[in-house]
C-alpha cells in the first residue's frame, strides 16, 4: 500500500491570471482566481489603468489565464462584479465569462489577522526582459494605521521583489497555507536607502462582503496528499539488508571542482546547511543564470563534509552532471539504483520511466543519509513560454515527486538555470536563486584570477559584466594572457558592446580566448566540449589522436598536461577533464556554425568509447 505525506500546498502560480487593456491586449496588472465559477480579485487602480472604472459593475476587461503543464492557456471576457462601495480599499471582485475554472487553479484566502511575522510568497506580472513573470517572497509584518477609509487596516510587507505589476498579486502565507492579502502598493524610496523593501497589501478580509465572502477559510488551509513510493516486499527485504553491499560511498567522479577561485557565498553556503540540518527539506533547487557558480557552490559545500566522520557528514553523495543535449534520465535513475542498492539491485531489468522512478526514490527509505545531486537540468526544463521552468521528462518528474513524498532524510540537490516549476507547491522543496557576486567577491575573484588594478578599476569591471561569475573568470584569462594582469574597461575587451545580450557578449569573450589557444588545446576543447562525462588525460589524447593525424601523436599526451589550470577546463577529484556547463554550450554553439570538419568523427569515437566502458572493456585508448 502507498503511503501518503500532506506536502502539496496552494499553487500560487497557478492561481495567478494577467489583467488586461481589453483594447490593446497590455498587461496591467496580476488577478487571482477565487472560485470555481470563475471569480477573480484584482485591485481596483489596475482596473482603472485598463481604461474602466471600477466602480461601475459590468465593465468590461479582458483576463489572460496562462497555461500549466496541465492546461492550456485561455483568453476570457470579464466584468466588474462587485467593489467596496463605501470604502477606498484597492479591490475588485471581477466574474470571468466562459464558464467555470479546474478548482485547482482556485486560491483559498483567509484574514491576515493571524499571519504577522510569517514568510509569504507571491507571483506577477512584473516585467524583467524575457521573462513574462516574477516570483516574489518576503515577510508579513502585521496591519499599519491609516487616515484613509479602509474596510480593514492595510497589511505592510517586507519584501525586496515587489514591484510594478505586481499589483493584485496574492500575498501567500506560506505557514497558514492561505491567500491573505493581495499587492497594492510598492513604495518608491527615491534616493533614499530606507524603506528599499517597503510594500502593502489589502487584507482578504475585504471580500468578507463579497460575494466571495462565504469562501474565505479563517484560520489554516491543511496540505493535500500526495503518494510516496512504495517497493515490493520481497526485494525490499533484499536490499533494505544492512549488508556490506549498502555501504555506498560518496560517487561523486563527475562532479568538478571550482572553475578557479571559490570566493564569498557565504550566506548560500549556510543556506545550504541550514536545509541539510533541518531534515524537513527533501529537495533543494538552486537556480540562477549559467555561470553564476551553482555547481561550484554545491561542491564547496560537499568539500565542508567530506572529511572526518561527524554526525552531519552524508553517509553517501551521488553526483550526476546531465548533459543538456541529451535525455539522460533513463541513465540517471539507473545509476542513483545502483548506487544506493549497493549493487544488489539490476537496474537494467527495469522497465523503463515510472517502475524506475519509483524504486530509485523508495532507496531513500532508510535510516542513511543521502545527498543525490541533479546538475544541469538546462536540457529537461522548459526554456521558454508561459511553461518556462516545467520538466521536460515524465520519470524525472516522478522520481521528484516520489522523493519529496518520501519517508526519508536526504536531499536532493537540483541546479539549473530556471526556477522549478513543478516544485514550487511542495512543502518538501525549497528554492534558493544564486544571484550574481557582489562587488567585493568579483574583485577578489578577479584577483585571485591574477588581474591588479586599483579597487574602483575592478568595481567597474564586475558592473560591466553584472557579477558574474564566469564571465569574470574568463575575463580575468583574457586580462591576464592579453594584457598583463593590468585591469581593463569593457570597452577595451571583447564583448565590449554594453548593448548586446549578455548571452552574446559572453559567446564573444569565449570566442576571443578560444583565438588563443594553439591547435593542439583548441581540439582537445573541440573534444571536451562534445564529451557527455569527464574523460582522463590518456583518453582524451587518444580521441585527439584519432581525430587530428596531422598533431605529432607523440606529444599529444604530455602537453595535455597543464590543461586543467587553463580558465576553460575543470578537473574532476579522479583527475579527469570536462568543460564548465557553459562553455560547453558555447563551444558546441561555435562547432556546430563553423562546421568543424571533425565534429561526426569525433561523436563516434566518444560513442565508441562510451560503449566499451558500458560493456566493461579496454578503454579506447588502448584500441586506437
Amino acid at each position: 500500500m502507498t503511503m501518503t505525506t500532506q506536502i502539496i500546498r496552494q499553487h500560487v502560480r497557478n492561481m495567478t491570471v494577467q489583467v488586461r487593456d481589453p483594447l490593446t491586449s497590455e498587461v496591467c496588472g496580476s488577478g487571482v482566481l477565487v472560485s470555481p465559477s470563475g471569480l477573480l480579485v484584482t485591485c481596483a487602480h489596475v482596473v482603472r489603468d485598463c481604461g474602466a472604472d471600477p466602480r461601475r459593475v459590468g465593465s468590461v476587461l479582458s483576463v489572460h489565464i496562462p497555461a500549466t503543464p496541465e492546461h492550456q492557456a485561455e483568453d476570457r471576457e470579464a466584468r466588474i462584479r462587485w467593489y467596496p462601495r463605501e470604502s477606498e480599499d484597492d479591490l475588485v471582485l471581477l466574474q470571468l465569462a466562459g464558464g467555470p475554472v479546474p478548482p485547482e487553479r482556485v486560491g483559498t484566502c483567509g484574514p491576515a489577522d493571524e499571519s504577522d511575522e510569517h514568510s509569504f510568497r507571491s507571483f506577477g506580472y512584473r516585467r524583467r526582459d524575457e521573462y513574462l513573470g516574477l516570483h516574489a517572497k518576503g515577510l508579513i509584518e502585521g496591519h499599519v494605521p491609516s487616515p484613509r477609509h479602509f474596510l480593514v487596516e492595510p497589511v505592510q510587507l517586507d519584501s525586496r521583489d515587489l514591484d510594478s505589476g505586481m499589483s493584485g498579486a496574492a500575498v501567500f502565507d506560506v505557514e497558514r497555507n492561505l491567500v491573505v492579502g493581495f499587492v497594492f502598493q510598492v513604495w518608491e524610496p527615491g534616493d533614499s536607502a530606507k524603506d528599499g523593501g517597503l510594500a502593502f497589501a489589502v487584507d482578504a478580509a475585504v471580500l468578507a462582503s463579497s460575494p466571495a465572502g462565504k469562501l474565505l477559510v479563517p484560520t489554516f488551509l491543511k496540505h493535500g496528499a500526495m503518494a510516496g513510493p512504495e517497493i515490493d516486499r520481497e526485494m525490499g527485504a533484499t536490499i533494505f539488508s544492512d549488508g556490506p553491499a549498502m555501504l555506498s560511498g560518496w560517487s561523486v567522479e563527475t562532479a568538478p571542482g571550482s572553475l578557479g577561485a571559490f570566493v564569498g557565498r557565504g550566506g548560500e553556503l549556510d543556506a545550504i546547511e541550514r536545509v541539510w540540518l533541518g531534515n524537513r527539506v527533501r529537495i533543494l533547487g538552486l537556480s540562477g543564470m549559467n555561470g553564476q557558480g551553482k555547481t561550484s557552490l554545491v561542491r564547496t559545500w560537499l568539500d565542508g563534509h567530506s572529511q572526518g566522520a561527524t554526525a552531519q557528514r552524508p553517509q553517501s553523495v551521488f553526483w550526476w552532471t546531465f548533459d543538456p543535449a541529451a535525455n539522460e534520465v533513463d541513465d540517471f535513475l539507473a545509476g542513483v539504483i545502483k548506487h544506493l542498492s549497493g549493487g544488489a539491485v539490476d537496474p537494467s531489468i527495469l522497465p523503463m520511466g515510472t517502475a524506475k522512478a519509483n524504486l530509485a526514490a523508495a532507496l531513500l527509505q532508510t535510516d542513511r543519509r543521502h545527498v543525490l545531486v541533479l546538475d544541469g537540468l538546462d536540457g529537461l526544463q522548459v526554456d521558454h513560454g508561459e511553461l518556462v521552468g516545467s520538466f521536460t521528462s515524465q520519470a524525472l518528474r516522478d522520481f521528484l515527486g516520489y522523493a519529496a513524498a518520501g519517508q526519508h532524510e536526504s536531499l536532493c540537490i537540483l541546479t539549473g538555470p530556471r526556477d522549478f516549476r513543478d516544485l514550487e507547491n511542495l512543502a518538501t522543496f525549497e528554492g534558493m536563486v544564486t544571484d550574481r557576486l557582489t562587488p567585493d567577491e568579483g574583485r577578489e575573484l578577479l584577483r585571485h584570477n591574477g588581474v591588479r588594478g586599483q579597487d574602483h578599476e575592478l568595481d567597474a569591471i564586475v558592473e560591466d559584466w553584472e557579477g558574474h561569475a564566469l564571465a569574470l573568470t574568463a575575463l580575468a584569462a583574457y586580462i591576464r594572457d592579453q594584457c598583463g594582469g593590468r585591469a581593463q574597461r569593457l570597452t577595451d575587451l571583447p564583448g565590449g558592446d554594453s548593448e548586446l545580450p549578455f548571452a552574446t557578449r559572453l559567446q564573444e569573450l569565449g570566442n576571443a580566448i578560444e583565438r588563443q589557444r594553439d591547435p593542439l588545446e583548441r581540439a582537445a576543447v573541440d573534444v571536451l566540449a562534445l564529451a557527455r562525462m569527464p574523460l582522463s588525460s590518456p583518453e582524451l589524447a587518444a580521441v585527439i589522436r584519432e581525430s587530428n593525424p596531422g598533431l605529432p601523436r607523440e606529444t599529444i599526451e604530455p602537453a595535455l598536461a597543464g590543461l586543467a589550470d587553463t580558465v576553460m577546463v575543470r578537473e574532476t577529484a579522479d583527475g579527469d577533464l570536462l568543460l564548465h556547463p557553459v562553455l560547453r554550450s558555447l563551444n558546441r554553439a561555435r562547432m556546430r556554425a563553423e562546421g568543424t570538419a571533425n565534429l561526426r568523427s569525433i561523436h563516434r569515437l566518444l560513442a565508441e568509447h562510451y560503449y566499451r566502458a558500458a560493456c566493461g572493456a579496454a578503454p579506447v585508448m588502448e584500441t586506437l
